[in-house]
């Protein structure tokens, strides 16, 4: 016997961090919405985020970010880029407001567990899902035990398995980097001093951002497949620990190590007017930016504010005019974000030396011009 639930505005698919937000926006807005979480459960990472000004705004303004949780995250007023001898090719600092963090250093499933807590949300779970209806009317999902979903809008926020039956969805398109991350916590002898550090090394990228813990770093070390890696030979040798000795004296502990293999992911955002994919569902970025969670939530923000929290927005064709905006605004920032974060990627990765000598020159010349730095720092928040 089949259950039809009641037409809601919004059905939202995830029951991580980016469709937590989504509920969030939906409760500000007072739309009706449905929240279906996987069965199986969202795969948590030991890993932290780093959280822009931009973002924090974004979490306050839902009363998702208080100042009374602040001393459970790290931040860092400062990032200092070097090579592979220690030395400083590029440092940058919060010259534009020095009185708040460049970035918050956020543990996952401390962020996770909060923000559930805030929403007290209400999950349907499913292990299996196919479309019924696809139109611009909206759209009608049925789970497992024949409970139907109705909605105008769907928001998928993970990657799902999903029975699109007789409609023809465009797959997410996913790019290899011949690379893997080691993630985990380590401990070091010196203070952090609230200043992340990033190596580009002949073996990869190394991150250290500063925790609550005066001593306490989250490593993101993105090295080469030189080696073959799992779960079960994550070692402290795996690190470049020579240049964490120079910089951060020698290591304490190094703990929750893990290690995934690191993808480049995007896909066209919006599907015939009723399903719009968010977060880890639209794209996946190389982390040496640390812009994944912020451009997810940079671009709910837009969805919510500018697509749906609209007059009109029940009308089909004003829907599909906006949504059509939203997704070429979004699209030409993600080509923008990952071309850069590709060139920085690729100069770095590059084995001519005389290429190596010229960035450095280039490094050197920008890294004394502070309105270029000052530019940067804005970008990037």
């Amino acid at each position: 016997m089949k259950n039809l639930y009641e037409h809601t505005d919004i059905l939202i698919l995830g029951s991580g961090i980016n469709a937590m937000v989504c509920v969030a926006f939906c409760k500000k807005y007072n739309l009706s919405f449905r929240l279906l979480a996987s069965s199986a459960g969202l795969v948590s990472r030991n890993r932290h985020f780093t959280i822009t000004q931009t973002t924090e705004e974004i979490l306050k303004n839902l009363e998702l970010w208080k100042e009374s949780d602040e001393k459970e995250h790290g931040y860092f007023n400062s990032i200092q880029i070097l090579d592979d001898n220690g030395a400083i090719d590029l440092e940058f600092n919060n010259s534009i407001n020095s009185e708040v963090p460049m970035a918050w250093v956020v543990k996952e499933k401390l962020l996770s567990t909060h923000l559930g807590k805030l929403l007290k949300k209400e999950e349907h779970c499913f292990s299996a899902l196919r479309i019924l209806k696809n139109d611009q009317e909206g759209i009608a999902v049925e789970d497992q035990s024949n409970n139907i979903y109705k909605a105008s809008l769907m928001l998928i926020t993970e990657n799902f398995e999903i029975d699109v039956g007789e409609f023809k969805v465009k797959e997410q398109r996913v790019r290899k980097y011949s690379q893997f991350a080691l993630v985990g916590d380590l401990i070091a002898e010196k203070f952090h001093n609230n200043v992340a550090l990033q190596w580009f090394t002949k073996e990869g990228i190394l991150a250290l951002l500063p925790t609550q813990d005066s001593h306490g770093y989250s490593v993101i070390y993105s090295r080469n497949k030189d080696i073959e890696v799992s779960n079960n030979s994550l070692s402290l040798n795996l690190l470049p620990i020579s240049l964490i000795n120079k910089h951060v004296g020698k290591i304490v502990s190094f703990d929750n190590l893990a290690t995934y293999e690191l993808l480049e992911k995007w896909r066209t955002l919006v599907h015939d007017n009723s399903i719009v994919w968010l977060g880890s569902a639209a794209f996946s970025f190389h982390p040496l930016a640390g812009q994944g969670l912020n451009f997810a939530i940079k671009n709910i923000d837009r969805l919510f504010s500018h697509v749906v929290h609209q007059k009109d927005y029940t009308n089909p064709i004003a829907r599909q005019i906006c949504l059509k905006n939203f997704n070429k605004v979004v699209m030409n920032d993600a080509t923008r974000l990952i071309s850069f974060i590709n060139l920085i990627k690729n100069y770095f990765d590059e084995s001519n030396e005389n290429c190596k000598f010229l960035l450095k020159f280039l490094l050197k010349l920008f890294n004394k011009s502070s309105n270029l730095k000052k530019f940067a720092v804005k970008a990037a928040s």
